[in-house]
């Protein structure tokens, strides 16, 4: 089966309330110099791989995710992650030390817990990072904002019944009102006018579900932390990856290696300042072929301007390069 692939620090799993199911978390024994690197992996995992029996001391390889094809050995079992979404089974996840496999904590995300508000705890710490680094982008989210996000489809579906559940009040109106044959007349022009605008919004859903699933580009939708929400038939028919096994995966899958850091640093900051990104750059797909490719990066805002999407639009342009 697939499993997410982290590399995080021993303090990650205290700062974000992941507990010890078994075994132990990543500590000083862990060093880089050591024969075997250690790894943690999430209770899904274990049950997926290993259904009732004990993975601890177990040798496992993860691909070559880092360059490194090294195995790893199982040091503990940690509680699971709905980060999809509070409706969304967790994903089975592997734990690397970030102290063993630096290649692949050269982009990551801080925890930060603390008994201050949300304010007081992101004004030094981004003091601090741009005294490290003042070319790194920078972006700070409450998990209250995560939580809400991950909410938003289920208030969105109940905004629908709702809606919904008020038109068969008012269609029940119309026919306690229809008894009455003075008001006829506005019932009837009223019902004609809710049937034309629900026509129109299906209408529209339809067209918009089409485009998706018709482009000739790929497309790629991903949540405010980058996890892949959607893709569509074009996405899957370039990279070679179908949509199961992009959902929840981040783009960085798709990396080449060929461009460096500054580049996703100027990126990252276009998308922060200008809320878009485009151009050229190379990616790999599934079967290992690095393909240059013609990007567009869009993000997504809520009403009150917090970015909760991102959409990718990109083309395969391997033909032109040939010319």
């Amino acid at each position: 089966g697939h499993a997410e692939f982290r590399v995080t620090s021993a303090g990650y799993f205290g700062a974000m309330g992941i507990p010890l199911i078994r075994g132990r978390l990543f500590d000083e024994r862990d060093a880089p110099d050591v024969p075997l690197d250690a790894a943690l992996i999430s209770a899904s995992l274990a049950e997926q791989r290993w259904p009732g029996e004990d993975p601890i001391g177990r040798l496992i390889f993860f691909g070559n995710m880092d360059g490194d094809p090294r195995p790893f050995t199982i040091v503990g079992i940690v509680g699971d992650v709905h980060d999809r979404g509070l409706g969304a089974p967790p994903r089975p996840t592997f734990y690397a030390d970030y102290r063993q496999r630096p290649a692949r904590a050269s982009e990551f995300h801080i925890a930060i817990v603390g008994r201050s508000d949300a304010a007081a705890l992101t004004t030094p710490a981004r003091r601090i990072a741009r005294e490290l680094d003042p070319q790194v982008p920078i972006r700070f989210r409450r998990l209250e904002d995560v939580v809400s996000a991950s909410l938003a489809d289920r208030r969105f579906v109940l905004f629908l019944l709702g809606l919904f559940g008020g038109l068969a009040l008012d269609l029940l109106l119309f026919v306690i009102i229809r008894s009455q044959a003075n008001e006829q007349e506005r019932v009837e022009a009223k019902a004609s006018a809710m049937t034309v605008e629900l026509r129109e919004s299906a209408e529209r859903l339809r067209l918009v579900a089409s485009v998706f699933e018709h482009a000739a580009e790929g497309v790629a939708i991903t949540d405010a932390d980058e996890r892949i929400v959607d893709v569509n038939p074009t996405f899957c028919e370039i990279t070679g990856y179908n949509r199961a096994e992009a959902i929840g995966q981040t783009p960085r899958a798709l990396k080449s290696g060929r461009q460096d850091e500054e580049f996703y640093a100027a990126m990252w900051q276009a998308l922060q300042h200008q809320g878009y990104w485009r151009g050229e750059i190379w990616n790999r797909k599934k079967s290992g072929e690095v393909y240059p490719e013609l990007l567009t990066i869009s993000a997504i805002p809520d009403a009150t301007g917090a970015i909760t999407h991102y959409v990718g639009i990109f083309t395969d342009i391997s033909v032109l390069k040939e010319h």
